[in-house]
């Protein structure tokens, strides 16, 4: 299951995480975003221990979105050390999404 982040967990659990991080910007209404909710929890479960999988109601925090280009979603944005290295935005395939994990995270 991805963490679920809220605008005061976000520095925490990303900014200040020593290593490598994926956040979905999404919403409940969000139909495209609802498709990826059961892979990217699947992928929190393959990755755990190696990548930090979280969620980030956008939403809910719109301003924090924002700031991470998360104008459209879902939006992946990977970090590495608390830096972004990518943003992605839109549905994709969980091998996709896996594959984008392990290039930009993992090597």
């Amino acid at each position: 299951m991805a963490l679920e982040l809220t605008q005061d967990t976000f520095e925490k659990e990303i900014i200040d995480h020593k290593g490598p991080a994926m956040v979905d910007f999404w919403a409940p209404w969000c139909g495209p975003c609802r498709i990826m909710v059961p892979i990217v929890d699947k992928l929190a479960e393959t990755f755990k221990g190696k990548v930090k999988i979280a969620k980030l109601n956008a939403s809910d925090y719109g301003e924090l979105a924002m700031k991470y280009g998360a104008s459209t979603i879902p939006t992946f944005v990977f970090f590495k050390d608390g830096k972004v290295v990518l943003s992605k935005a839109g549905t994709m395939p969980e091998k996709v999404l896996s594959d984008l994990i392990t290039e930009t995270l993992l090597k």
